[in-house]
């Protein structure tokens, strides 16, 4: 994308140990040592459990920030600034290796422009904006780099709007580029979130919200992702209604749970396991005046298992073994 112009850096050239090296060099390297977890990101976040992933995110990185303070005692909710290794090499050298997290800021806008590339614009850009909202009232210029030891003076600064550009190009490229470690495939065309799955999301969210742990049986297929996502959703709606957030956050996560204990008791090759009985949906009103109480029943014992061991599907009507996770299922 840089040398065919796509993407054009503040400056060629930056300033290293009092050098200058070129910045597509350095940036290149960056996002080398970055690339597991922004991986781990897109296909193993983003791809797996849709919008609800980047809620997660934004929600947590400034709780890491805050720790025991306040929120309203900090100006920062997002880092931009990481450490570097200087790591000793067999020919007497010393290599450079930047901490291999993303800064936050840098990575909320790289989950948002991988929404953005599977069809999720408008989940992309509420992302940004808030990305941009709790960073700070003035975002960033630069990404800063310091010795993890503090023993080095070397301060190494990235140009932020830099990092954010090449964001889009490193979240297409791990989506759609063919892999001969895929046989040929890419991670798009094995595993994608779509619209299809997101609407069953919303359906499951919408029973979380009203107290409930019963399973939707008009739904078709459900994953254990389906229902993290769901309750990241209902949490969010509860609290926007008002509910206070440790209340809500407890009531989901207890019903979210039965949810999940409901797929294994249902899923052909798994070994039996204790299942919450469902919670019986109560009026809005007190739907969390308290949380749940976690009540646990004996399980029947499992049938013969006709699936490959650790496939995690089930119909909610009738356990049948997977589709192809890429597909739309019904």
């Amino acid at each position: 994308a840089h040398t065919a112009g796509t993407i054009k850096f503040a400056a060629d050239e930056m300033e290293v140990n009092g050098d200058k090296v070129p910045t597509i060099e350095m940036v290149v390297k960056l996002f080398c040592e970055w690339l597991g977890e922004i991986d781990a990101d897109v296909v193993g976040g983003v791809l797996f459990s849709g919008e609800a992933f980047g809620d997660n995110m934004i929600m947590s990185f400034p709780a890491m920030m805050v720790r025991s303070g306040k929120v309203s005692s900090k100006e920062n909710l997002l880092r931009n600034e990481s450490r570097y290794h200087l790591v000793p090499q067999k020919d007497g050298s010393v290599g450079l290796v930047f901490e291999e997290h993303p800064v936050d800021f840098v990575r909320v806008k790289l989950v948002a422009a991988t929404l953005e590339e599977i069809g999720f614009a408008k989940a992309g850009t509420r992302l940004r904006e808030l990305a941009d909202f709790m960073v700070g009232d003035v975002i960033p210029t630069e990404v800063i780099y310091k010795d993890a030891e503090g023993k080095e003076d070397l301060v190494i600064k990235f140009n932020t709007a830099d990092l954010v550009a090449v964001g889009p190009v490193v979240a297409k490229a791990l989506i759609r580029t063919p892999m001969k470690s895929l046989s040929g495939k890419s991670n798009g065309d094995l595993v994608m979130w779509n619209s299809h799955r997101q609407a069953k999301v919303e359906a499951i969210a919408a029973i979380l919200e009203k107290g409930s742990s019963e399973l939707p049986n008009d739904q078709g297929s459900i994953f254990a992702t389906y229902v993290g996502s769901a309750a990241t959703n209902a949490f969010l709606r509860l609290v926007a209604s008002k509910v206070d957030p440790v209340t809500a956050a407890r009531t989901v996560n207890v019903n979210a749970l039965k949810m999940v204990a409901g797929l294994r008791s249902l899923t052909c090759n798994q070994c039996p396991v204790p299942v919450a009985p469902a919670t019986v949906v109560a009026p809005a009103a007190t739907v969390v005046a308290e949380p749940a109480q976690t009540v646990v029943a004996e399980a029947a014992p499992a049938e013969a298992n006709p699936a490959p061991a650790g496939d995690v599907k089930a119909e909610v009507e009738t356990p049948v073994a997977p589709a192809a996770t890429s597909g739309e299922t019904k």
